[in-house]
């Protein structure tokens, strides 16, 4: 997996979009993932591209630590489902 952003955009921290590349090989965006930071008091979105199923957990388990939680938007066909951590958010 590879992190990045996205040229030419603009995020809440003041940087590019960010997007994170899985192993997929379909090159097409198969998610997004709206993260919280209380700590830093900002939000942003990340783009998943070309992330399998299986790989949601691990964005979810390492996104949703400390200040930070995070919610999945899954790209289905012809509809979206949301992935919640398993962990509660308190």
């Amino acid at each position: 997996m590879d992190y990045g952003y996205l040229e030419g955009t603009s995020a809440g921290d003041g940087g590019g979009i960010d997007v994170w590349l899985g192993g997929a090989g379909a090159r097409r965006v198969t998610g997004i993932v709206c993260t919280v930071d209380g700590k830093k008091r900002d939000a942003e979105i990340k783009i998943l591209l070309d992330w399998a199923e299986e790989e949601n957990r691990l964005i979810l388990d390492f996104l949703n630590r400390g200040s930070m939680r995070a919610m999945l938007i899954e790209r289905g066909d012809g509809f979206a489902r949301a992935v919640l951590p398993e962990r509660p958010v308190r």
